[in-house]
């Protein structure tokens, strides 16, 4: 899915806010509609992310700074620290879709060891890893600990700087 470009410039974004690259925090430059110049631009959205509302439309503000820092339109960013609020540059990368969701937060299994479920066929811990659409099968462990280091090495090996840490 292809995003929309903004309306308007890298320019003009930053006649509007300032964007502290060591908070990740944007401010208002000068008085609009409810807000005084210094405000906080934005809020949380209900997923997480900082969104800032711009000529009556919102903008994820994590794009939003790659576009103050760097004039051009993100088509994906991930946020390093898996941290969907933190917005400083340095936490921010360009990813494919496949790779931003390599490092998104999952839910814990039965094991409570990521990648370690239990098959309940063969009584032993099974690792498997879906990457690009591709599900692909690690082996069977004896342990919950075992199936996870295996997991977490299987997982370095396909999503290289994009595996969770």
């Amino acid at each position: 899915m292809k995003t929309r470009l903004p309306p308007f410039s890298a320019e003009e974004l930053r006649r509007l806010v300032n964007y502290d690259t060591e908070t990740g925090i944007f401010t208002w430059l000068a008085q609009r509609q409810r807000v005084s110049a210094g405000d906080v631009a934005g809020s949380r959205n209900a997923s997480g992310y900082w969104s800032i509302m711009i000529d009556y439309r919102g903008y994820l503000a994590h794009r939003l700074a790659w576009f103050y820092m760097y004039g051009e339109w993100p088509e994906a960013l991930d946020h390093i620290n898996r941290n969907r609020s933190d917005n400083r540059i340095g936490n921010l990368r360009i990813a494919t879709q496949a790779e931003n969701k390599c490092n998104a937060k999952h839910p814990p299994n039965s094991s409570g060891l990521q990648g370690a479920n239990w098959d309940h066929q063969r009584g032993m811990y099974r690792v498997r890893v879906s990457f690009k659409r591709r599900r692909r099968d690690f082996g069977y462990y004896k342990t919950a600990l075992e199936a996870h280091v295996a997991y977490k090495m299987a997982v370095q090996a396909l999503q290289g700087e994009f595996a969770p840490k």
